[in-house]
């Protein structure tokens, strides 16, 4: 069992198991254990929102017995805990698996924080760079539909 505080000193331990994945899944729309086949859970783990819901899911029960609602639970998850949030949740996943299917899960997982340290470290080399801000300025539209902002972001 993995456990993570939240911004509010409370403590989370999360329990991940066929009838808690089938649980996320069911409730958060998340299949957790497709995690190494499916990108769109990887990504989902990425959005802070649904990181939300998923980890719900998870503590609920835990979150009765402290008198805490969904909402307030989601006022406690922001900045570093988001961080550990997601770290206990990566780890309850993976020692969910059985051992001959782990070193896939780890390797995914890695593969993952490799992907989006390099997307982190291009967007900040473009950024850096002193004709950034012309070609937005001179692109007419300082959005994210920018091609300079477009391309530093990962695609869903």
């Amino acid at each position: 069992m993995h456990a993570f505080d939240d911004n509010k000193d409370r403590r989370w331990e999360l329990d991940i198991n066929c009838s808690t994945l089938a649980d996320v899944r069911q409730r958060a729309g998340v299949d957790l254990a497709q995690l190494t086949v499916d990108q769109k859970v990887a990504a989902t783990l990425q959005d802070p929102v649904q990181l939300c819901a998923c980890l719900w899911v998870l503590v609920r029960d835990q979150a009765a017995g402290l008198n805490v609602d969904q909402v307030e639970f989601g006022r406690g998850l922001a900045g570093d805990a988001l961080s550990r949030a997601t770290e206990a949740l990566l780890a309850e996943i993976i020692d969910f698996f059985p051992s001959e299917t782990r070193p896939t899960v780890l390797k995914m997982i890695a593969l993952g924080r490799q992907l989006g340290k390099r997307l982190r470290d291009q967007a900040m080399e473009r950024m850096d760079d002193p004709r950034w801000i012309d070609r937005l300025l001179t692109s007419g539209d300082s959005s994210t539909s920018s091609p300079a902002l477009s391309a530093s972001s990962p695609a869903g």
